[in-house]
């Protein structure tokens, strides 16, 4: 096999995600980009806490019902 074809000669841009601004950074312990379906299932539940709160819900009702901290419902509705 060619040198080139592995990996660890590969150059890749660090330019992270919605999570972390750099993947280094990231406190996730499995990439959002490595598990497409839980990735999925976020984008579906914090679409689903904005049309919550555009609803009139409060972040704390948020926040309880899907079991996260009123910091991360923030994060959400930013």
């Amino acid at each position: 096999m060619r040198a080139h074809a592995y990996a660890e000669h590969h150059k890749y841009p660090d330019i992270g995600c919605e999570v972390a601004p750099l993947c280094l950074e990231c406190p996730l312990e499995v990439c959002v980009h490595s598990d497409e379906g839980r990735y999925k299932a976020w984008e579906r539940r914090d679409a689903q806490m904005r049309e919550l709160s555009a609803a009139g819900v409060t972040n704390d009702e948020l926040a309880a019902a899907a079991g996260l901290g009123p910091r991360s419902i923030q994060r959400i509705l930013a």
